[in-house]
């Protein structure tokens, strides 16, 4: 809208509506009346309602209703502006086009003619005060939106940036663990720790990955969770569905998956378990993961599920669903969305 109504294009615009209403006054004006007699009255009719047009646009609107919402004040200052107005446009139409003779009839011609003006001046006055009031209502609301969504951006370039030392704050924890107990599997989740660090350095500062690097990010961190876990560990990674070209926000389930392995398998390891399922249908995802739960968890679990939780809100509102349900013993976490 903008390129629309700003700069010359608004000279543009101001013509083209007086033109449409000019012409046709003109065109009677002239067959009526010779060209100085006709421009003469023309410019006695229409200069006049242009200077109010304006002058209530660009200083009264302003000042006692946009800025300030006075609305009597702008009443008492607008009502005699049309009573003068409409009265020197009715008496330069009789001065200038009637060949009018004063006759006892005089009083009420002219006063029904001054109505007939001020009505007409009124209608025209309300019309214009009417867009430029709707105009700013939308610039004010463009104006809030923008707000909003600069406040968004940098919310969501917050909770991107507290990613990366939360993920590697978990995954060092994990070394220290493999370290003491001198594991030969640490050089290999080193090596698979730096692929994921790049992994997430580089989507991090995108608004929207693809769907397959996104898995294949979990893929490659599930096997990295593997390595400090015994071999039977029951862990489950599902797919479903036709992966083609769909958009996500990077990292949505990164906090889900970490708090899984964080809670699921700790302390006595009998009957753990971890069942993650993805289920594609279009631009359709369905995320569902579930653990054996051996510690209470208080209001969530965390920074990782509130940056997620957060940030789910501010990048697919309305577009989503988040559903976090902990039993004695079950924790699970069903989420439904809108891919891009």
């Amino acid at each position: 809208m903008k390129h629309l109504y700003s700069g010359n294009s608004r000279f543009i615009w101001h013509g083209l509506v007086w033109s449409i209403y000019l012409v046709p006054i003109a065109n009677w004006l002239f067959n009526l009346l010779h060209w100085q007699a006709a421009a003469l009255a023309l410019a006695g009719h229409v200069l006049p309602i242009m200077l109010l047009i304006y002058f209530n646009l660009y200083q009264l609107l302003p000042k006692y209703l946009i800025h300030e919402n006075r609305t009597t004040a702008y009443i008492v200052r607008i009502v005699p502006f049309l009573l003068l107005v409409s009265a020197f446009v009715t008496f330069w139409q009789i001065w200038s086009i009637s060949n009018y003779t004063f006759s006892e009839n005089s009083v009420a011609v002219l006063f029904i003619k001054w109505g007939k003006s001020l009505v007409a001046l009124t209608v025209m006055v309300a019309l214009t005060s009417g867009l430029k009031l709707g105009k700013q209502w939308w610039l004010q609301r463009k104006r809030l939106k923008n707000i909003e969504l600069e406040k968004a951006k940098a919310e969501v370039k917050f909770l991107r940036a507290q990613l990366n030392p939360h993920f590697l704050f978990n995954t060092l924890n994990n070394l220290y663990a493999l370290a003491l107990q001198q594991s030969a599997k640490t050089p290999d989740m080193i090596l698979k720790l730096a692929g994921l660090m790049e992994y997430i350095m580089y989507s991090s500062q995108q608004e929207s990955v693809s769907l397959e690097k996104e898995i294949s990010f979990l893929e490659n961190y599930i096997a990295l969770e593997k390595l400090r876990l015994p071999v039977d560990s029951k862990i489950r990674f599902n797919i479903q569905g036709k992966i083609n070209g769909q958009g996500i926000a990077p990292l949505l389930f990164l906090p889900f998956v970490e708090n899984g392995f964080k809670h699921g398998f700790t302390g006595n390891r009998a009957g753990n378990y971890l069942k993650i399922d993805i289920r594609v249908q279009a631009k359709n995802l369905e995320f569902s993961m579930e653990n054996k739960l051996r510690t209470n968890l208080k209001n969530g679990s965390g920074i990782g599920l509130e940056n997620s939780t957060n940030r789910l809100k501010l990048m697919y509102p309305e577009k989503h669903h988040l559903n976090i349900n902990q039993e004695k013993e079950t924790y699970r976490v069903e989420l439904k969305l809108e891919l891009r």
